[in-house]
C-alpha cells in the first residue's frame, strides 16, 4: 500500500486534472455552437423577396425588399442582410447590416370575443375575464380594442374605441348567460370588423383574441367554416389567437387550423402576468420591409451592361436580381465630343440608306421604261389592222354590239396589242360573236405565247383602264350565267376520314383555302392558302380562282375566268369536293 502511494507522483495527477477540463470545454464549446445554430435556423427559412429596384438616379439606386416571418413563434429576431452587386467577375459590398425600417406596427387593432355562456365554470370565468383586463390594462394610447360577447345571441358589446377604460367597465360588468356556444358567429363579426378598420399595411396589425373554454354546444367550427373565416381578412394583416381556459383544456380542430392559417396562436390556461409578452408577439409584424439605399460602385460601364443584385442573410439564404445601365447616364457620363461623334455617324447611316433607296427606285424606274420601250417598238412594226400599243386602244364592243371583235384567227409571232390580249379575257358571248372557239382550253392554247408575260409587265393608265373594263364584263358575263337563287350552300363531300358538312354562302365574299384567312377551311394541303372565292351578286353566285396552285375544277373543267354558278355544279378544289345547291 506505501509502495503504490510512493509510486504515484504528483505530475501524474496534475496531468489527469488537465484531461479532465480538456473534456470540459470541449463540452462547453459543442454546447454553445448548438445554441448558436438554433438561434441561427429561424433565419434560414426566411429569405428576401424583392419588391422594387430603382434606377432613375442612376448610379444612386434604391432596393426594397421583404421577409416573411413566421408570427406564431414566442421570440423572433428580423434577419440582417447585406447587399452586393456584381459586373463581369467583381464583385461589391454596396450595404451591410440592413435591419427593418419597422418590426413591430405602430397601433394594435385588438377585437376581444369574450365566452360568457354557462358552459364555463364561474371559476374558469373569473380567469378569462381577468386575463382580458390584464390585456386592455396593456394597450398604448394608439390601440384600438372591441368587445364582442358568445352566449346565446352573439352581439358586438363595445365597438373599436381608444377608451380603455370603458371596455374594461363592460368587461368587469359582464355575466354569464345562456347555454350555447356559438363561436363560429362571434368570430365572423370580430374579423368583419377589423376588416373594416383603416390599418394601412406595415403600420397597423389586427388580432382577434377568444377567450374560452374550448366547449361549443350550438355550431361547430368546422375546416370550412375555418376556411370562410379566414377569406375575411383579404390583405389586412389578421391574426387569430385563442387562449383556452379549463381544468383540462383541448383546443377545437377549428381553432387550431384558423390559428394556423392567419398566424396567431392557441394557448392554453394563461395567467394575467403574460398579457404584455402576448401584445408583443401581436403587435410583431409578419411581414418585415428593408430599404437600401447605395451608390453603385459599377459607373464606369457602357449602356445596356448587366449588373446583378444579391441580397444575403446572415443563415446563407440568398434572393438575386439584375438591372441595366440607363442609358441616360451613360449619355451624362461621356464627353459632349463623343456625343456628338455617335449623332454625326447615325446621320451618316441614315443618310446613306436613303441614298441607297433611292438608287434602288431609279434603277427599278430605268428597267420599266426600258421594257415599255421594247413593247412600243414591238407594236409599231404590227401589222395595219392591228392597234398599236403607244395609241389609246379603242374599247371591244360589248355583248349585242355590231362587228365582231379585233382579233385574228392565228396567233401573231409577235407580242400582242391590249385588244389581242384583252381577247384572253373576253367572255363567251364575245366569243361567240367574234367566231372564236367556245373552248376556255382551246382559247388558252389559241392566245400568243408572251400574253401572260405582256399581262404581269408594267402598263400605263390606258392599259389599265382597258383591263378594267374587261374584268367587268367577265364579271357581268358570269352574273348573266348564274342561276338566282334566295339562298344557297355548298355541299362538301365526305372523303379521308372527314365528314361531310354543309356550308351556307350567306356571306357577300366566301373564300375557300387552307390558310387562316379563309372561311371555309380546306383541310387539304394541296390547296393553295387563299384558293378560290364564291362572290354573291344580287342573289347569283360567281366563283373565282385566286391565282391557286392547283387550279379550280367545275364540272371536271378547270375554271379559267369567273363563272355563275348553277344548283348541281360539282366543285374540286384540290382534292376536296363540293356541290353547289340553290334554293329559290
Amino acid at each position: 500500500m506505501a509502495s503504490d502511494i510512493a509510486n504515484t507522483s504528483p505530475l501524474s495527477c496534475d496531468m489527469s486534472a488537465v484531461s479532465r477540463l480538456r473534456i470540459w470545454l470541449r463540452l462547453a464549446l459543442l454546447s454553445a455552437a448548438g445554441l448558436a445554430l438554433s438561434a441561427i435556423s429561424p433565419l434560414q427559412a426566411a429569405p428576401a423577396r424583392i419588391e422594387a429596384l430603382r434606377i432613375e438616379n442612376y448610379p444612386a439606386v434604391q432596393l426594397q425588399f421583404y421577409v416573411e416571418l413566421d408570427s406564431s413563434e414566442d421570440e423572433i429576431t428580423p434577419p440582417v442582410f447585406r447587399v452586393l452587386e456584381s459586373r463581369r467577375g467583381q464583385e461589391y459590398t454596396v450595404a451591410e447590416a440592413l435591419t427593418p425600417e419597422r418590426s413591430e406596427a405602430e397601433a394594435l387593432h385588438l377585437a376581444l370575443v369574450i365566452d360568457a355562456t354557462r358552459s364555463v365554470s364561474p371559476s374558469a370565468f373569473r380567469r378569462l375575464r381577468k386575463f382580458g383586463e390584464a390585456l386592455l390594462d396593456s394597450l398604448g394610447p394608439q390601440d384600438r380594442a372591441a368587445l364582442y360577447v358568445i352566449d346565446a345571441h352573439p352581439r358586438e358589446l363595445r365597438a373599436f374605441s381608444r377608451d380603455h377604460n370603458s371596455l374594461r367597465s363592460a368587461l368587469q360588468s359582464l355575466q354569464r348567460t345562456g347555454r350555447r356556444t356559438r363561436i363560429y358567429d362571434a368570430l365572423y363579426l370580430a374579423m368583419r370588423a377589423c376588416a373594416r378598420q383603416d390599418a394601412p399595411a406595415g403600420q397597423v396589425r389586427s388580432a382577434v383574441v377568444v377567450l374560452t373554454d374550448a366547449r361549443e354546444e350550438d355550431s361547430l367550427l368546422s375546416d370550412r367554416d375555418s376556411s370562410d373565416l379566414n377569406a375575411l381578412r383579404g390583405p389586412l394583416d389578421l391574426a387569430v389567437y385563442s387562449y383556452l381556459f379549463a381544468s383540462k383544456p383541448a383546443a377545437p380542430r377549428g381553432l387550431e387550423r384558423l390559428a394556423l392559417r392567419t398566424g396567431g396562436a392557441v394557448v392554453a390556461s394563461p395567467v394575467g402576468s403574460s398579457a404584455g409578452s402576448e401584445l408583443r408577439r401581436m403587435r410583431r409584424l409578419s411581414v418585415v420591409r428593408y430599404l437600401a439605399r447605395y451608390q453603385s460602385p459599377t459607373a464606369a460601364l457602357f449602356p445596356g451592361d448587366s449588373i446583378a443584385v444579391r441580397i444575403v442573410a446572415p443563415g446563407g439564404e440568398e434572393s438575386a436580381t439584375q438591372y441595366s445601365a440607363p442609358f441616360a447616364f451613360w449619355l451624362r457620363s461621356v464627353s459632349p465630343l463623343a456625343v456628338a461623334l455617335l449623332i454625326g455617324l447615325a446621320c451618316l447611316v441614315i443618310g446613306l440608306s436613303l441614298l441607297a433607296l433611292l438608287l434602288l427606285i431609279q434603277r427599278r424606274n430605268a428597267r420599266n421604261q426600258a421594257s415599255t420601250s421594247v413593247v412600243d417598238a414591238a407594236d409599231r412594226e404590227a401589222k395595219p389592222g392591228e392597234v398599236s400599243a403607244s395609241s389609246s386602244p379603242q374599247p371591244s364592243p360589248m355583248p349585242g354590239s355590231p362587228g365582231p371583235l379585233p382579233l385574228a384567227a392565228a396567233p401573231a409571232p409577235h407580242p400582242l396589242p391590249d385588244d389581242e390580249l384583252g381577247a384572253y379575257l373576253v367572255s363567251a358571248e364575245q366569243r361567240a360573236e367574234s367566231g372564236m372557239p367556245m373552248s376556255d382550253e382551246s382559247i388558252e392554247r389559241a392566245v400568243h405565247p408572251q400574253a401572260r408575260e405582256i399581262a404581269g409587265a408594267l402598263l400605263d393608265d390606258d392599259r389599265k383602264l382597258y383591263l378594267r373594263e374587261y374584268a367587268y364584263r367577265l364579271t357581268q358575263s358570269a352574273w348573266r350565267e348564274a342561276g338566282e337563287y334566295k339562298r344557297a350552300r355548298l355541299e362538301m363531300q365526305a372523303q379521308g376520314g372527314m365528314a361531310a358538312r354543309d356550308y351556307d354562302l350567306f356571306l357577300e365574299a366566301t373564300v375557300l383555302g387552307s390558310g387562316r384567312w379563309s372561311h371555309i377551311p380546306l383541310r387539304d394541303a394541296s390547296a393553295s392558302p387563299v384558293h378560290a372565292r364564291i362572290k354573291r351578286h344580287d342573289g347569283r353566285y360567281i366563283i373565282y380562282d385566286l391565282l391557286s396552285a392547283s387550279g379550280v375544277l367545275i364540272n371536271g373543267r378547270k375554271l379559267l375566268r369567273p363563272r355563275g354558278l348553277v344548283d348541281g355544279d360539282e366543285l374540286r378544289l384540290g382534292r376536296s369536293r363540293f356541290v353547289f345547291r340553290g334554293e329559290n
